[in-house]
């Protein structure tokens, strides 16, 4: 089955060919990483939002005295 890649993994990129056996292809069809050759690739927007981080400091382990 000739199949589009629609989502970049493992160093395949967006938009790259394949003849893959059908079993393959139907997996990583239902998963939404490839469609059919025969389609038009599906355009996806990205939107990149900045991410605020909480820094937790560990509490310190103490050693008990003797």
């Amino acid at each position: 089955m000739k199949i589009r890649i629609a989502k970049a993994f493992n160093g395949y990129k967006v938009g790259q060919v394949f003849n893959w056996g059908d079993g393959m292809a139907r997996v990583m069809i239902a998963r939404g990483m490839v469609v059919p050759a025969d389609e038009k690739p599906v355009e996806r927007a990205v939107v990149e939002e900045p991410v605020e981080r909480a820094v937790v400091n560990p509490p310190v382990k103490r050693r008990k005295g003797k």
